[in-house]
């Protein structure tokens, strides 16, 4: 085993034992229990974890036995079922195959797997060559892992699709075969349409990859029409469950927009048209940005892929846990790679700590915002970062011995 080889599987481990911070150990008990005698009609009740799971089994179980999967008269439920359709469909397909003791167990083996691979492959990719004097940085920095513990026990369903959308990045990074992405991205958009953003990745880190992304959206979009034109009615339940659930729980999640939302709502404004305004204008200032640098950095740079995986994160407009895992590994690879250590004795280290002092996502929304900036600045090339990132210090020795 080569010594680049041993430091990747070295920082690959050091980052997977960050991730299963303090929470998932506490919670292990639970969770171990809950996954011998998975019943997921009870989850609330258990004080268990996977409780974004219940949804799920509440509303196919419901579809199975005749029965609206949404309800719309219970709106005290904080976890109501909100999901369209085809989602709906397909799960009692997959209901049908798999029998719901250990259909769930299943599920929960694959989400926890999903997590693993995403952030295990995230860490081998982004870094992987770090240097023993940027061990105590790293060190740093493990606190912004914390939020890895909620994404762990909540099961939710969006970090399958980032892996499985990470995984079909592979073919598409290396021989530039977008078809397995752009059919992630159409399946888990017809899912929830905010993971059409995942279609940045290939307009960005593509060629010519307008016309493709722009057919996806638009297949996505005629599904959604189908299922308007074809089943009206359970697609205005579908709409109702989201409406009344978003006014009764006032979860706008914490990017951008739900932020803007609560404080505007602090200042006796009742409407979201501004919020939704600061939103729009926020992800196009991104947009832009990523359009300024994008003859800044070779496509194929993972300095590009770090960027671009913060961008998706940040321009979703409701950013809940399991959505900035995506953006735990990037943040940490440009605060870890791009300042100078004194930069990141003064920067990185506040805001990790800032991040889990306010024990909640807001926190790490601002690292998530931070650590694009950092980005940014870097690729811009201020004077402030040291030298080339790394994997250029090995391309640089590369030419070196070749000339």
């Amino acid at each position: 085993m080569t010594s680049a080889v041993r430091t990747r599987v070295l920082i690959t481990a050091i980052c997977l034992l960050a991730i299963l911070s303090l929470d998932v150990w506490i919670h292990g008990s639970k969770a171990a229990a809950l996954f011998s005698r998975m019943h997921l009609h009870a989850l609330h009740a258990l004080e268990h974890p996977f409780w974004d799971s219940e949804p799920y089994a509440t509303g196919i179980d419901s579809y199975l036995a005749g029965r609206s999967p949404y309800t719309l008269d219970d709106l005290n439920n904080p976890l109501p079922f909100a999901y369209p359709p085809v989602f709906v469909w397909a799960g009692a397909a997959l209901a049908h195959l798999f029998p719901a003791t250990w259909g769930w167990r299943l599920y929960i083996a694959v989400n926890l797997g999903s997590i693993l691979v995403l952030e295990c492959a995230l860490a081998w990719l982004l870094l992987g060559a770090v240097r023993r004097r940027q061990w105590v940085a790293l060190a740093c920095m493990t606190p912004l892992c914390s939020i890895m513990s909620t994404v762990f026990l909540s099961g939710n369903i969006h970090v399958v699709w980032y892996a499985a959308a990470l995984l079909a990045a592979i073919p598409a990074i290396r021989r530039r075969q977008w078809g397995w992405f752009y059919a992630v991205a159409f399946l888990a958009g017809v899912n929830q349409p905010i993971f059409l953003v995942l279609l940045l990745f290939p307009i960005f880190a593509g060629r010519r990859q307008y016309f493709p992304a722009a057919g996806a959206v638009l297949a996505t979009g005629a599904v959604y029409l189908g299922e308007r034109l074809f089943v009206p009615e359970m697609y205005s339940r579908f709409q109702a469950s989201i409406a009344n659930h978003l006014a009764a729980s006032h979860d706008f999640g914490q990017g951008v927009f739900g932020i803007a939302a609560v404080l505007l709502a602090r200042v006796h404004v009742s409407s979201t048209r501004p919020a939704v305004a600061i939103q729009l204008a926020f992800a196009a200032a991104v947009y832009f940005t990523l359009l300024w640098l994008r003859g800044r950095i070779p496509v194929n740079d993972r300095r590009w892929w770090a960027l671009l995986a913060l961008a998706i994160v940040l321009i979703n407009p409701r950013i809940m846990p399991y959505d900035a895992a995506l953006g735990l590994i990037p943040s940490i690879y440009f605060f870890l790679y791009a300042l100078r250590p004194r930069w990141q004795a003064a920067i990185v280290l506040p805001v990790a700590l800032a991040s889990v002092a306010l024990h909640s996502i807001v926190g790490f929304t601002l690292v998530l915002l931070t650590a694009f900036c950092v980005g940014v600045w870097q690729a811009a090339g201020e004077r402030v970062f040291e030298g080339p990132m790394v994997g250029e210090e090995e391309t640089a020795g590369k030419v070196a011995v070749s000339a």
